[in-house]
């Protein structure tokens, strides 16, 4: 019994033995966008952590590594990356006025990477993922920005100014209202940084009186809302024909009683 024992336990200790060599015998490959990556130092699976030289992935990947000794860091640095970063860098603006009408001209241009180099690196971070699904192209392309035009607010103070940037909008049938941003800028460093970005909702004219005449025929005459339940039933039909919503907004004219 216990020759067969033995027999048996040496067995599988020979077959534990041929697998690990015919393992490490075998090669494990590195692929980098599905293009093998030859190196001298071979990729190796060290206490189950699979250890790939730095070297050989950095160069595939067309970023550069560099020692030193004297701190024991080991630097990598895309050479892409680099090369983004003076782009930003030149894009970099040293008066707030400069920065608006830059960040501005992205927006009328649709061009998401100009609008990101000129925000803070808050907004950067906020919203990277956002331009990066769009492809860095932001807006529509209809209506699309005809032109803007930039009104300065008084400053918040001497390194931070807020702006009204009033967006024109326009399609192929002619122009088709106004987008009003509030663009808060402030300074960091030598350059000016877009910092906030508001909406700006238009507010009705409260210097016009109900009386006043716009044009030869028509007025501006108030107005209430009213639910949906309390109309009568053709003016249901209308409202269910134009598809409004459950709340709609009834002209009220002189004399009228409803």
């Amino acid at each position: 019994m216990k020759k067969k024992v033995f027999v048996l336990l040496s067995s599988c200790l020979a077959l534990l033995v041929f697998v690990s060599f015919a393992y490490a015998g075998s090669r494990i490959k590195l692929l980098v966008n599905g293009q093998n990556v030859e190196s001298d130092v071979p990729v190796q699976i060290i206490a189950n952590r699979t250890m790939v030289p730095v070297r050989a992935l950095a160069n595939a990947l067309g970023a550069t590594v560099s020692w030193d000794s004297e701190q024991g860091i080991v630097s990598v640095n895309n050479t892409e990356s680099n090369r983004i970063q003076q782009l930003e860098a030149a894009l970099a603006q040293t008066t707030a006025v400069d920065a608006v009408n830059q960040w501005a001209n992205g927006v009328k241009t649709r061009n998401g990477a100009l609008q990101y180099a000129l925000l803070s690196s808050e907004l950067r971070e906020k919203n990277y993922q956002d331009y990066a699904e769009l492809g860095w192209i932001t807006g529509t392309s209809s209506p699309w920005v005809e032109e803007f035009t930039i009104i300065e607010m008084p400053a918040d103070s001497s390194d931070q100014h807020s702006f009204q940037v009033d967006f024109k909008l326009a399609t192929s049938t002619g122009t088709t209202g106004s987008d009003l941003k509030r663009v808060m800028v402030r300074q960091e460093g030598e350059k000016w940084v877009i910092a906030q970005i508001e909406d700006i909702i238009a507010e009705e004219d409260s210097s016009v009186k109900p009386d006043d005449e716009r044009g030869a025929n028509v007025k501006q005459i108030p107005y209430q809302s009213i639910a949906y339940t309390e109309l009568s039933e053709e003016l249901q039909a209308l409202v269910d024909t134009a598809k409004f919503n459950s709340i709609a907004q009834v002209i009220k004219g002189e004399g009228d009683t409803q």
